[in-house]
């Protein structure tokens, strides 16, 4: 098995590069580096990595092969988004339709994508859930939230067209509380492994 993960040096991201190389799958990431909120960011010997953008054509090229896409390369904070709207844009919109063409040229199995909590704002109660009314506030949601969308038009529309070139996407949306085990899914690949710090995950199939 050989997985792509966009994002896969940062908090979330390089946990899945570890579960997956504990899997025994050959594993590519691609991640800029750009993420000013992290302190650090991780690294998995076994896995190769790309410092590049996924704005560039360049990683058209690195979809050859891949079995699995995890997708969570994004502008991923709601303060950088306020100040530069236009780099949120280029990445979470621009940069998730070229990832997505990319996956369906290249035939990948199953991809999966990240969201976010952002998207349901303030105008739900707390515990969120994903069938709750969206109420994005800032650039950030709204990118992320878009992107969720181009998702579905991939899958759903591209399915109902008979161009069947990968499974159901998942969605992934993140939150704030502790991962205690791996989340898979049907076919018992690990989405997300136990974390070297708190962070939680929850599905939209």
């Amino acid at each position: 098995m050989k997985s792509l993960v966009t994002g896969g040096a940062g908090f979330i991201g390089s946990h899945i590069v570890d579960a997956l190389v504990d899997m025994g799958h050959e594993v590519v990431v691609i991640d800029n580096q750009s993420a000013t909120a992290h302190d650090q960011f991780y690294f998995n010997n076994k896995a190769e990595y790309h410092c590049i953008s996924i704005t560039n054509p360049y990683i058209s090229g690195l979809f050859q092969d891949v079995d699995y896409l995890f997708h969570l390369a994004a502008e991923s904070r709601i303060q950088p988004t306020l100040e530069n709207p236009e780099l949120a844009i280029e990445t979470n919109i621009l940069g998730t339709c070229k990832i997505l063409k990319y996956a369906l040229d290249y035939g990948v199995k199953r991809v999966m994508y990240s969201s976010t909590s952002s998207a349901y704002g303030l105008a739900n109660p707390i515990p969120l859930k994903e069938d709750m009314k969206k109420d994005c506030l800032n650039p950030y949601s709204i990118t992320k939230t878009a992107g969720e969308e181009f998702c579905k038009i991939y899958n759903n529309l591209l399915l109902k067209s008979g161009l069947i070139y990968f499974k159901p996407i998942i969605i992934i949306t993140i939150k704030t509380s502790k991962i205690t085990s791996f989340v898979k899914d049907s076919h018992g690949v690990n989405l997300i492994a136990s974390p070297k710090h708190p962070q939680s995950v929850t599905l939209l199939k």
